[in-house]
C-alpha cells in the first residue's frame, strides 16, 4: 500500500508540473519572464536547426568530393 501511495502523490506531482509547464509556454503575455523564456527557447531551436542545415551542406559537399575523387580513379 505504500508504494501505491508514492505512485499516486508522483502522478499527482506529475500532472501538476505539466500543467503548470504547459500553461507557462502557451501564455500569451508578450513580457516578463515566460516570454523571455520563449524567446530563448525559439532562439536555441533556431540556431540548432542552422547549425544543423550547415553541417549537412558541408557533409554532402564532402560526400560529394569523395565519389568524384574514387569515380576518377577507378576509370
Amino acid at each position: 500500500m505504500n508504494g501505491f501511495l508514492k505512485l499516486v502523490g508522483g502522478l499527482i506531482i506529475g500532472a501538476a508540473a505539466g500543467t503548470a509547464i504547459y500553461l507557462a509556454l502557451t501564455s500569451d503575455d508578450e513580457e516578463g519572464f515566460i516570454h523571455d523564456m520563449k524567446t530563448l527557447a525559439n532562439d536555441v531551436v533556431s540556431d540548432g536547426r542552422r547549425a544543423a542545415s550547415e553541417r549537412r551542406m558541408t557533409l554532402e559537399r564532402e560526400l560529394s568530393g569523395q565519389v568524384s575523387m574514387s569515380d576518377t580513379q577507378n576509370q
